[in-house]
């Protein structure tokens, strides 16, 4: 992704005798919100501001391309990156558990849903949806990934109107939907299009999704049908954050 368009990558390297690098970072510019990550850090220069210095150069890109509002998802477990953001000025707005697919599926999607692969003409309803979801667009990120090789989708009601769309069940990938049941049809869709590419001998991880605790009832739905808890994870804000409401599961960046 460093070398793809609308992103930035940085290392910090060693300016000791032999140099090395020390660490990477990586910001997306796509759509008027910056997310960053992933971050890495040498596990030998962990809290000798290795960390504080990628992260600085990334909000400073965000800033020089007139960028306010800042985004990340930042791992539970990992402490020392949670208090760094924060001094960072950042803010924790959810958490959320990384949901993945196991071999022992029990999906059927709620009727009424029906389902196709994203398209160049889906590309600007999709990112309407985000905006009344999240208050951004998101068109460049949604157009990149017409025709992946990792399945993605639109979900459409009875009456024809878009329900949801995923840009891929991977880490890069996010969600949006309208309501619960769209959000099922969907995960649905989603799962067994995943295991018939790799079926075909497409080499995917398995359908995975970063869901909102907020979401209790979808929590419970999933591990009923077959996910299972990967991690927790938190997205965490910088400058200006419209709350999702009502379904949004967020990609790595945001």
């Amino acid at each position: 992704q460093a070398f793809s368009e609308g992103f930035v990558g940085f290392v910090a390297e060693s300016k000791a005798e032999g140099g090395g690098i020390l660490g990477s970072n990586l910001v997306e510019l796509r759509d008027g919100v910056a997310g960053i990550g992933p971050i890495t850090v040498d596990p030998e220069c962990q809290v000798k501001g290795v960390g504080r210095l990628l992260m600085k150069a990334v909000m400073k890109e965000a800033a020089q391309e007139g960028i306010r509002s800042v985004r990340l998802v930042q791992v539970a477990a990992n402490t020392r990156s949670f208090s760094l953001y924060v001094s960072l000025g950042f803010n924790p707005s959810t958490t959320c558990g990384q949901y993945e697919a196991t071999s022992h599926l029990k999906l059927e999607p709620p009727s009424g849903f029906t389902c196709k692969p994203l398209t160049s003409e889906l590309v600007e309803p999709c990112s309407q949806l985000h905006f009344s979801t999240c208050g951004s667009q998101r068109a460049k990120d949604i157009a990149a990934v017409v025709g992946s090789k990792h399945p993605n989708c639109a979900v459409f009601d009875d009456s024809g109107s878009l329900a949801a769309y995923t840009t891929g069940s991977f880490l890069a990938g996010h969600t949006v939907a309208k309501s619960m049941e769209a959000f099922q049809a969907l995960v649905a869709f989603q799962s067994q299009a995943v295991q018939t590419a790799q079926s075909q001998g497409v080499v995917l991880p398995p359908a995975s999704f970063f869901v909102p605790h907020a979401y209790p009832q979808l929590v419970r739905w999933l591990l009923r049908s077959g996910f299972r808890l990967n991690r927790q994870v938190v997205p965490m804000s910088y400058g200006p954050h419209t709350p999702p409401c009502p379904f949004y599961c967020p990609a790595i960046q945001y």
